[in-house]
């Protein structure tokens, strides 16, 4: 028995001393080294796009996942200029850092802490809450052309792409080649609210919004826009389109929406898109939990 406990010792002792050289015979640089070289890797790379870099972020708690666009361009000195809608230019500081893996973070405000602000400063964003974004990525991969990011603490989905030389001066266009219906809309329309559960009677007139955005989701050519005057509550329109015929092919409620009313009492009474116009046109109905009917009607017109 001693003898078997004295040959499993020293058969571990020289196992670790084979593992404990493994760097210097594998590799020919320590893990630290290889670590530092690709943070001085990204660095170049992120620093080096004449143009900058768009930033797509997916936070992970929204209903149908919102992608918001931002632009930045990283300079040598720990210094980043972002951009968002139509905001003017913003200088803030970032780090590269090595950890599990490598790390770019945000550390100073810039337009991506807007996404976690609780007074909503962009669509899709709860009062009182905001979005739980991140501001520290992990690096999962990076190219010349693209990184891909994991937000550290709240899962968010990010990438960045090389970007254009137009697309500085256009940030608030920055999705609509994934997204055409993507943008800025001036809208006209009404909310009538009924005293009883049917059309009928003398209705209450709401207004609405005079602007909503159509903010990207991570469902291809989809966009959400919130819904009549219920901004900042979750109450969202889901409207998919179809590029190759430039039509609206599905409007759909968010839960959110349709876990507020009676159930199964949201219509889509009609829809389209106008090409020559830019232009949206959405009417609805509903029955809110107090068994009021509303009727909501609104035309968005891309600014």
């Amino acid at each position: 028995m001693k003898k078997t406990l004295i040959y499993t010792l020293l058969a571990l002792a020289g196992l670790s001393a084979c593992n404990k050289g493994l760097d210097d015979t594998v590799f020919d640089k320590t893990s630290d080294a290889r670590l530092d070289a690709v943070l001085q890797d990204y660095q170049a790379k992120l620093s080096g796009a004449p143009n900058g870099w768009k930033l797509a972020i997916a936070p992970a708690d929204t209903n149908y996942r919102y992608v918001y666009f931002f632009w930045n361009r990283f300079g040598n000195n720990n210094r980043v200029i972002s951009r968002y809608q139509a905001q003017p230019a913003l200088e803030s500081s970032f780090r590269l850092k090595a950890m599990q893996r490598p790390e770019l973070i945000f550390d100073t405000y810039t337009y991506l802490h807007d996404l976690s602000n609780p007074v909503p400063q962009v669509p899709g964003a709860l009062t009182g809450k905001g979005l739980s974004a991140d501001f520290e990525f992990e690096i999962l991969s990076g190219t010349a052309d693209s990184f891909v990011l994991k937000g550290k603490y709240n899962g968010s989905d990010a990438k960045l792409y090389k970007a254009s030389p137009t697309d500085s001066a256009n940030s608030a266009t920055l999705a609509t080649s994934l997204y055409p219906l993507a943008g800025t809309y001036a809208v006209k329309g009404r909310a009538l609210f009924y005293p009883g559960g049917t059309p009928t009677g003398t209705p209450t007139t709401v207004a609405i919004p005079a602007e909503k955005r159509a903010v990207p989701l991570t469902i291809p050519n989809t966009v959400g826009v919130e819904f009549s005057n219920q901004s900042g509550n979750g109450w969202l329109y889901r409207i998919t389109f179809d590029p190759a015929t430039s039509k609206i092919t599905s409007v759909v409620p968010s839960p959110t929406l349709t876990n507020s009313i009676t159930a199964g009492s949201f219509k889509v009474l009609d829809y389209s898109y106008d090409a020559s116009l830019k232009q949206i046109f959405l009417k609805t109905s509903y029955i809110n939990t107090a068994g009021a009917y509303r009727d909501v009607e609104e035309t968005l017109t891309l600014k």
